[in-house]
């Protein structure tokens, strides 16, 4: 059984090995947002490893998997713990987020029109349908739930929350009055919003959130990577049994 750090040029990276298994957890591609907790996760990893490795020769087995047990549950847990409310943090913003901009029809009886609209539109021409929908068609489809939608695929349902999502930030933010459309020698006096300015501003606010979920969801994966860590260094069979070393347990 043991623990190494390792500098690589994308960061530090952490293994266990035991009998034949090995795991790794790094702080690659966990975005910003997390790269604090990370490297705190990587530094209760080092210190374990360094006490393991003072103790290695004096102690047996038995006695040294159970300072490598207490090491985990001292200086790891309360990293991982920290990790973990972070990324559960995040999640509800983005989820509180999102849900601001899945706004709801106006009209009860016209968004029964536009999913009855929806329906009779052929499923190969839904995507187009989607793509020219005003906020209204949308959030009429959206509201009402993906589990009416079945034979959406998911990239055509995430299109439609994108651009639901799209056009209620636009309304939202207030952020058209900076899109007028601009004079021209043959239109020197024009009067309106250049929508696709505005939408492409939008759809760069949608990327960027889009790309934090992205991050979330690594993050997300580098904690499951510790607990698997954790579990091989201390030679546990159950991912279950390291979550609780580690505090992760549910209550």
């Amino acid at each position: 059984m043991s623990i190494m750090i390792q500098q690589t040029a994308e960061g530090p990276v952490a293994t266990a090995n035991s009998e034949g298994r090995t795991v790794a957890f790094t702080t690659q591609r966990v975005g910003q947002r997390f790269q604090s907790s990370a490297a705190s996760v990587i530094a209760a990893l080092d210190h374990v490893a360094n006490e393991t490795a003072a103790a290695a020769d004096d102690l047996k087995p038995d006695a040294l998997l159970k300072r490598i047990r207490a090491g985990h549950e001292r200086h790891t847990g309360p990293a991982a713990l920290a990790m973990r409310n972070e990324i559960a943090t995040a999640k509800r913003d983005h989820a509180t987020r999102l849900q601001r901009l899945m706004s709801e029809p106006s009209d009860p009886m016209i968004a029964a029109e536009d999913r009855a609209a929806f329906r009779a539109v052929s499923i190969g021409e839904r995507r187009r349908w989607i793509a020219n929908a005003g906020k209204e068609a949308l959030a009429a489809i959206i509201t009402v739930g993906r589990q009416r939608w079945p034979e959406l695929d998911d990239a055509a349902w995430q299109a439609a929350v994108d651009r639901l999502a799209k056009l209620t930030f636009l309304e939202q933010s207030g952020v058209l009055a900076n899109f007028s459309i601009q004079p021209t020698p043959a239109a020197p006096a024009p009067v309106g919003v250049d929508m696709a300015a505005a939408e492409a501003f939008a759809d760069e606010r949608i990327t960027a959130f889009r790309a934090e979920q992205a991050e979330t969801v690594q993050a997300e994966r580098r904690l499951s990577d510790l607990i698997s860590l954790v579990a091989v260094s201390c030679e546990m069979t159950r991912p279950d049994d390291a979550m609780a070393l580690l505090g992760l347990a549910a209550a």
